[in-house]
């Protein structure tokens, strides 16, 4: 190979797509060995980098830390972590709220597995029904996570409901429906080529 000077890099599209996106929305997303995924209260979401896993990507993660923005409301904005830094059961709880508005925004461009959630709550975002607003099964088995208490999917319906509610009049609504159309068109290309074990074969 000859050497030769370099003006451009390739960026993956997707992640050109929500950077814009969260671009739009004032925050701006760095990545950080030290983290997963954490929001600063004014302006900077860092992602991590090493710690993901191989169906991860910044697409994803953007989507999912909006979405616990619009769970918790315009005054997380000014907390660290949305303000879910404190002790349980609140933050399993809005965990849940969240990947309901995730699965429920996906669901309008059909990516729900595209931009399916990670960790080990994951396995609660499968259990979710066609409505992303339903309730899971009266007894999931759950293997990651602790069996879900009396009442508490019905409370991570009404925070997801409460949420989508205040996006349908958010100054984020359009540019966030925008990156999903945007994926949803790049997908539409993609998976006709992707292998069986890809997350575009979703």
């Amino acid at each position: 190979m000859t050497d030769r000077i370099v003006t451009r890099e390739y960026q993956d599209p997707l992640d050109l797509i929500w950077l814009h996106c969260a671009q739009q929305l004032g925050i701006q997303v760095m990545r950080d060995d030290e983290v997963f995924a954490s929001w600063d209260g004014e302006s900077t979401l860092r992602l991590g980098t090493d710690s993901l896993d191989p169906d991860d990507s910044v697409a994803q993660l953007v989507l999912h830390e909006l979405c616990h923005g619009l769970v918790e409301g315009q005054e997380a904005f000014r907390k660290a972590d949305w303000g879910l830094n404190q002790e349980p059961p609140r933050p399993r709880l809005h965990e849940f709220a969240t990947l309901r508005v995730q699965a429920s925004l996906c669901d309008r461009y059909g990516l729900r597995r595209l931009l399916a959630a990670t960790t080990v709550f994951r396995e609660y975002y499968d259990l979710l029904p066609v409505d992303a607003l339903g309730e899971v099964a009266a007894e999931p088995q759950l293997e990651n996570l602790r069996p879900l208490k009396p009442g508490e999917d019905q409370l991570a319906i009404g925070l997801a409901k409460g949420a989508l509610a205040r996006f349908s009049s958010s100054s984020w609504q359009s540019a966030i429906l925008r990156a999903l159309e945007q994926t949803r068109k790049i997908f539409d290309v993609v998976r006709d080529v992707a292998g069986p074990d890809s997350v575009w074969c979703s």
